[in-house]
């Protein structure tokens, strides 16, 4: 995304398309969806971003689009509250980090396998408001703000 940033609302998602030396700023509506975050990361290597989206205002439902704002996924309502969001690399393929901060406040690694989208429970009943990979020393972190746990954990990565 570093020629364009796409912005949340109420009314949807929007891609914001910067100037250049021949063109103008420009704004597209991709979504009519309230959204309130969004993350984008190549989780099924196919070469272009998919884009995972908490729908409503931090709302208890998470969406997954491709590149041309389709739906991929779409999350039944198993908690409200979608707080954490992240996507980009970890090891040699790209992920999403999430997680909700009430109802059953896990912390979850969303992937791709064979087409499908793959979830996989990091951590349970912590509430994460925020989350970030970190590398150090040849060595990658996930750093996650469990604010409904009262910490700040760090789980080392091993099996990427």
């Amino acid at each position: 995304m570093g020629d364009y940033s796409l912005i949340t609302s109420a009314d949807g998602i929007y891609r914001l398309d910067y100037p250049t030396t021949s063109d103008d700023w420009k704004l597209t509506k991709l979504s009519n969806k309230e959204t309130s975050d969004i993350a984008a990361a190549d989780i099924n290597n196919d070469g272009k971003a998919e884009y995972l989206a908490i729908e409503g205002f931090h709302g208890s439902y998470i969406r997954i689009y491709n590149d041309q704002f389709k739906t991929l996924y779409y999350s039944e309502p198993k908690t409200p509250f979608g707080h954490a969001i992240w996507g980009g690399n970890i090891g040699k393929n790209q992920y999403f980090v999430f997680g909700f901060r009430q109802g059953a406040q896990n912390l979850e690694l969303i992937g791709s396998k064979d087409g499908d989208i793959t979830t996989q429970i990091i951590d349970k009943q912590v509430g994460p408001s925020n989350a970030t990979i970190f590398s150090k020393d040849n060595k990658l972190y996930l750093l996650s703000a469990n604010r409904e746990s009262n910490e700040v954990a760090i789980y080392h990565i091993t099996d990427f």
